[in-house]
């Protein structure tokens, strides 16, 4: 049989003891244990100095531990800037989306070098007025829009086929005079 002993302590703000309390317990050969009771206050206030030396390693290791845990983090910080810079860099690098939309004039243009600005044309005059005043004044095209898409699928017309060739005209047409 042993006798364990733990003691409760409980501090008040300004780190004296606010109260104390010694437990004994006994453990027999089968691992039970066994209460045998609580000392008075004043008692376990009074065997306090035998646990200094354990509330002292206690801080000691506690401030080692902080200690390094601030050396980690003056560690990780530069890393840390790095992966931002790194994260930029990725960010210069990565495609921008590609555009869906251009001006009307450019995409007209596309439509006639591949022989289909007749036909959107003649398609449009059967559509109603509402449609045809939208179509008429619009300045960009976009190949997402719902009203392109279905001119188009009615007429087979490839949008990202005509939008890129109405960029090349576009980069084509740069600096012409």
């Amino acid at each position: 049989m042993s006798i364990l002993r733990s003691l409760e302590t409980v501090f008040n703000d300004d780190g004296t003891v606010r109260s104390a309390r010694c437990h004994y317990v006994t453990v027999n050969a089968d691992g039970v244990d066994t209460p045998m009771g609580t000392l008075r206050e004043t008692d376990a206030i009074a065997r306090l100095p035998e646990q200094a030396s354990t509330l002292a390693l206690l801080a000691a290791a506690q401030a080692e531990r902080d200690a390094a845990l601030e050396g980690i983090d003056a560690a990780v910080a530069p890393k840390n800037e790095e992966i931002e810079s790194l994260k930029a860099q990725i960010a210069t690098l990565t495609p921008a989306e590609p555009a869906t939309s251009i001006h009307k004039a450019y995409f007209r243009a596309a439509l006639a070098s591949m022989g289909r600005l007749a036909e959107v044309d003649d398609f449009m005059t059967t559509q109603s007025p509402l449609k045809q005043e939208l179509w008429g004044g619009a300045t960009t095209i976009d190949i997402t829009d719902p009203d392109i898409v279905a001119v188009a699928d009615s007429l087979a017309v490839d949008l990202p086929a005509t939008l890129a060739r109405a960029n090349e005209i576009k980069a084509g047409n740069r600096g012409a005079a």
